[in-house]
Order: C-alpha cells, then sequence, then structure tokens
C-alpha cells in the first residue's frame, strides 16, 4: 500500500511537532521510524494526527492560496492579461518557471512551495513597486 509520508509530514511542520516524537509516542515508544510501521499502524497514526485539527491543511492552503492570488494580481497589473483582460495564464506560468534563483525547481505558480511563494510574491511586488516609481 501506499503512502503519503508528504502529508504527514506538512501536518507535523505546521503545528511544530518532530515527527520521530509523534511516531515514539504512538507507538509508545518502540520505534521512532515511519517506514517500520506496518500500512496499518502508519494509516492509524495519520487519522490520528488529521483528527487533531480536522484540515489541518485548511490554514496552510488559504495562505498559499492567497499568495498565489497577489502573484497573479500584480502580474496582471503590469500586463499579463490576454485581448479580454483576463490573466494570461501561459505568460505568467512562463515568467514564474524562468524567475531564476527564486524559482529553482522551474514549476509553474500552482506547484510552487509555500516558502517559494513567499520569494516570488516579493520579487513580483518589488518588481510592481519599481514600476510605479518610474
Amino acid at each position: 500500500m501506499l503512502r503519503n509520508y508528504k502529508q504527514f509530514f506538512a501536518i507535523c511542520k505546521h503545528y511544530g511537532w518532530d515527527y520521530r516524537d509523534k511516531v515514539a509516542e504512538f507507538t509508545n515508544g518502540r520505534t521512532e521510524s515511519l517506514s517500520s510501521l506496518s500500512d496499518g499502524e502508519y494509516h492509524e497514526l495519520l487519522t490520528q494526527v488529521q483528527r487533531f485539527n480536522p484540515s489541518p491543511q485548511q490554514g496552510f492552503n488559504e495562505e498559499r492560496k492567497k499568495m498565489r492570488g497577489k502573484i497573479t494580481h500584480y502580474l496582471c497589473l503590469l500586463g499579463y492579461v490576454d485581448l479580454q483582460g483576463k490573466p494570461d495564464w501561459q505568460r505568467i506560468d512562463r515568467y514564474i518557471v524562468n524567475i531564476g534563483s527564486r524559482n529553482p525547481r522551474k514549476v509553474i505558480l500552482n506547484y510552487l512551495y509555500h516558502d517559494e511563494l513567499k520569494e516570488v510574491l516579493t520579487q513580483v511586488e518589488t518588481m510592481y513597486k519599481k514600476e510605479l516609481n518610474k
């Protein structure tokens, strides 16, 4: 059975937990390793952690959504729009992919990690402010 460690690690990071402590607590000190858990144990642990807050990623995803919206808004104000005045997603994605060291993985806007979004937003805001001062 496929395990989604990424989700578990994201929840732990969101709450500031050390994942090893959570695993040790769950197994009563038997192990600190996720890989040594059976599939059933892992899914039970994941369910327990998710129950702590029914939607642990909600605030995190909302913050990412707001940052993507701001980036899109600033780029539209800078002219990244199509003939109807709507966001030109091809141009926006091309800009984001080629933004440089702020996007080392060279991915489009929707695939940026939280930290990368912060950096890209800062760069786009700076670019917009410079454009206003011309």
